[in-house]
């Protein structure tokens, strides 16, 4: 059981949120100048939420991993990237370079509209779980199996990855299958997409699932050369679809996995995951140059030798690429173009545009930027602005409220399982919510959780049937 921080440090600790947005305020508030009392106010409600949810998570001796997750989310990404907004608002300049989106950024009508959403959904979260947790009755925690594998099946399992991992990369590289920017070439039998969710999905759950199993077996090195493994892969992803996003998932699931309680993170393992994202930051430039060059039609060798020439890293673009990565996660910036632009919510459309095969992302291109119905695009929807389409202020609360008691009850549901890779379960429970969250609920992430939830099954199936657990060494309760 974690002791508890004494009373002194609580009190600090509780006055961090507190002292967040009096700060915030006070470098944002001339911004608003004619406006300050409705700021001040809406300023003022966010805080108090705010200290009323983080004091209730930190009270709370249960692990609440997702509700902690969203909370942070909320906060980061909409608050944060607010006040920064406030005081300059360039790094969004390549996310909306159309002129009439970019001065909405500069509109403290639009800008203070979108802090309203965002107030909304914040208050209507953070006070909804300071009133679940206080009446919340304390449930099992995550109590893995003790696991005996049999070597043969380490050896096999890993020889399996690596040939579906050579087959899946050899094919998304000849027919150029998820490469950003460039549509892939069509094939038969819907197998361009088979092939993509095979490597960009079912992969990652497949070495996820290894690192586990190895680490509740007590071969510790079996599951670091599963994540040297992770590692390999994003390096793959990287050079066949130039996503930059790839390297950041590895920490970031490792991460999650610990939440879950699946696998225990030593210091230096944790300075490596920090040196992985400093990487991955570091290389960006690298990378956007790799993916013009692929783009104009190079090769993959030619456009790393290529882009490896002209890459010359300085402080200066250090920082740029670390803008680029906070601001490359969807937040209230989509908020502020939804009110300048004055979308209508969609209301009894909402179900409609979700499951029409084209999104929330399609209604807010053609709702304001004019594009065509059938035009493709790329706008992220993130969890405040989103919501506000599809049903104004109040379809932002109970959105809020939903996202609480999903967070809350699937990770209970996680935690009072019996599944042997329930871990697994939650670290990408956790990984979902957090695109959720940040790119929204489209037809896309639909099927990432159709995926996962197939692969994570046809896992449990077969670990449950091929993979002996000692007798007595079952889940116990907390």
């Amino acid at each position: 059981m974690i002791k508890p921080a004494p009373v002194k440090q609580r009190v600090f600790i509780n006055l961090v949120i507190p002292v967040f947005f009096l700060a915030g305020y006070l470098l944002s508030f001339r911004a608003f100048y004619s406006q300050w009392q409705g700021y001040l106010l809406l300023t003022a409600a966010a805080g108090i939420s705010g200290f009323l949810a983080f004091k209730a998570l930190n009270d709370s001796e249960e692990n609440n991993a997702a509700a902690w997750l969203v909370f942070c989310i909320l906060l980061v990404f909409g608050y944060a990237k607010f006040y920064w907004l406030v005081l300059d608002p360039a790094p969004v300049m390549q996310f909306f370079p159309e002129g009439r989106a970019w001065e909405f950024f500069g509109s403290s009508s639009a800008l203070l509209e979108a802090f309203r959403m965002q107030t909304m959904g914040f208050a209507a979260f953070c006070l909804s779980l300071a009133a679940l947790l206080r009446f919340k009755k304390k449930s099992r925690s995550f109590d893995p199996a003790r696991l005996e594998i049999p070597p043969a099946f380490l050896r096999f399992s890993s020889f399996l990855f690596f040939c579906v991992f050579l087959l899946s990369a050899s094919l998304m590289h000849k027919y150029k299958i998820g490469l950003l920017g460039m549509a892939s070439a069509p094939l038969p039998f819907h197998l361009s997409g088979l092939i993509f969710y095979l490597h960009t999905m079912v992969l990652p759950i497949v070495i996820v699932t290894f690192i586990y199993l190895c680490g509740t077996a007590g071969k510790y090195w079996w599951s670091r050369l599963g994540m040297l493994a992770f590692v390999l892969w994003a390096l793959s992803d990287v050079v066949l679809r130039t996503s930059r996003a790839s390297l950041m998932l590895v920490p970031l699931l490792v991460l999650f996995l610990a939440l879950s309680g699946g696998i225990k993170i030593k210091k230096y393992e944790v300075l490596a995951g920090l040196g992985l994202g400093l990487l991955a930051v570091i290389l960006s430039p690298l990378i956007w140059g790799y993916r013009i060059c692929r783009l104009s039609g190079l090769g993959s060798l030619v456009s790393i030798i290529s882009s490896i020439s002209a890459f010359h890293p300085r402080i200066a673009d250090f920082s740029k690429a670390a803008s680029f990565i906070f601001f490359r996660v969807p937040g209230i910036e989509t908020a502020v173009v939804v009110s300048g632009f004055m979308v209508k919510p969609l209301w009894a459309g909402t179900f409609g545009v979700l499951f029409s095969g084209k999104g929330f992302s399609w209604y807010l291109g053609h709702s304001a930027f004019g594009l065509p119905f059938d035009a493709p695009n790329g706008f992220a929807t993130p969890f405040i602005a989103q919501w506000y389409m599809a049903g104004g202020y109040p379809g932002i609360a109970l959105a809020a409220i939903a996202a609480l008691f999903i967070s809350v009850a699937a990770w209970d549901r996680l935690k009072r399982s019996e599944y042997m890779i329930a871990p697994v379960a939650g670290a990408f429970f956790l990984l979902i919510l957090f695109w959720a969250l940040t790119e929204g609920v489209s037809p896309y992430l639909l099927k990432q959780s159709f995926v996962a939830a197939s692969v994570l099954f046809a896992a449990e199936f077969t670990i449950r049937n091929f993979i002996a657990v000692p007798p007595g060494k079952g889940r116990t309760g907390a």
